[in-house]
């Protein structure tokens, strides 16, 4: 694992935090349209940094177990 993004890219904070206004509920239909997942019982997230993606997707996919995952292991340690 590496830490590289969290410490010389961007902090774990404002990483979240912009992502949180990117995966706003307001957006959720947009998404949900693109994503075009119907039913999912599982979704894998990769690359999933502070997890804002992952909370919306349990949000938007109440029923589908979401599993994020990412290579920095700062971000995984903190979320």
């Amino acid at each position: 694992m590496s830490n590289v993004w969290s410490t010389c890219i961007q902090g774990i904070e404002t990483l979240y935090l912009s992502r949180q206004l990117r995966f706003d509920d307001r957006f959720s239909e947009s998404y949900m349209r693109a994503f075009d997942i119907n039913n999912a019982a599982s979704i894998l997230e990769i690359g999933a940094g502070p997890g804002a993606l992952a909370e919306a997707l349990n949000r938007w996919y109440p029923a589908a177990k979401i599993t994020g995952s990412d290579r920095d292991a700062t971000i995984v340690k903190v979320r």
